[in-house]
């Protein structure tokens, strides 16, 4: 997956310590992915799709570089 050699680039290279990382609620594919590059799950947050068309919950991630 792409997303691990970005995360991996990010922590190596610019000395990330931490990233965050949201989606709404309804989208469960994003939340895979999130939680399978080591994502935890902080908080439920206000989340706007399309420009602000559209509002709804979203999930707040945390990552924290070891």
């Amino acid at each position: 997956m792409a997303v691990y050699k970005v995360m991996n680039f990010a922590i190596t290279q610019l000395a990330i310590k931490e990233c965050i990382a949201s989606h709404a609620i309804e989208n469960q594919a994003s939340e895979r992915v999130i939680q399978k590059i080591g994502f935890h799950f902080e908080k439920e947050i206000p989340y706007e799709c399309n420009g602000g068309d559209i509002s709804t919950t979203g999930k707040l991630y945390k990552f924290v570089a070891k």
